[in-house]
């Protein structure tokens, strides 16, 4: 799966509130309210907003299981490939790809933007946790790579990559941005659990991650997570908060 996506804010009065959630698994709806019209609750646990004068708060959880999952595989090749794609882009980048099996993958995102600096006050706070137990797993032979090669050059903005050759991994790319004002960025809390899993592997070929004359040009934040092996827990985990300041 691969998917592009290119955002800006809205304005409401001095204030700018910029909440932007990607759960690139399923994609996302579009609401009503223009504050979380980027939201498909279908993805998230819970979603709270509320905006006053000069106040904005948001509060988020996701969570991803791979749970009692019995997978044989035998001489099976695998290959994920980024070739000379995503470049020149502005705003918001996801990348998805899984040519393995029973994988997760998610972009999160959580931006808040300000133009009131001297009073404004943003609270955000978001919650991702994942589970992967109880799977079975069994490989035999077979070769897997993830590449990407000329690609994702010359952008501008937030850029997160996720890659699978290999089968019943998670990853996820998590970003929590606040920009002016006077904000309060709580810690993301993160529940990884792996337990009970079975996984045996017999002649098993080359497992290659590849990255090659790419992300050249680039400015902005980059995530990138790449997994051509098994039962891999994969996190890009940023959490910033700044503010403008003038110096005369």
């Amino acid at each position: 799966m691969n998917k592009v996506r290119e955002m800006g804010p809205w304005a409401m009065g001095s204030l700018l509130c910029f909440c932007c959630f990607f759960l690139c698994i399923h994609g996302s709806a579009q609401a009503n309210d223009p504050l979380i019209g980027l939201v498909d609750s279908s993805d998230l646990d819970s979603f709270t907003t509320t905006t006053g004068m000069a106040y904005v708060e948001v509060s988020g959880s996701s969570t991803q299981t791979i749970t009692a999952n019995l997978l044989r595989e035998e001489n099976v090749g695998s290959v994920t490939e980024l070739l000379s794609s995503v470049n020149a882009n502005v705003g918001i980048v996801n990348v998805n790809q899984a040519s393995g099996n029973l994988n997760n993958q998610a972009n999160l995102r959580v931006i808040v933007f300000s133009t009131d600096f001297s009073s404004a006050a943003a609270d955000i706070q978001i919650e991702r946790s994942t589970e992967m137990s109880r799977n079975n797993l069994s490989t035999v032979g077979g070769n897997r790579q993830d590449l990407i090669r000329g690609s994702l050059r010359g952008n501008l903005g937030v850029i997160g990559v996720n890659q699978a050759a290999g089968s019943l991994n998670y990853q996820t790319n998590t970003l929590v941005l606040a920009i002016g004002g006077l904000i309060t960025l709580t810690d993301v809390e993160l529940a990884d659990v792996q337990s009970s899993n079975t996984l045996a592997q017999r002649d098993t070929g080359t497992r290659s991650d590849v990255i090659e004359a790419s992300f050249a040009g680039t400015q902005g934040i980059v995530q990138v997570s790449q997994a051509a092996g098994d039962l891999n827990q994969l996190g890009n985990t940023i959490g910033l908060s700044f503010r403008e300041i003038n110096l005369r």
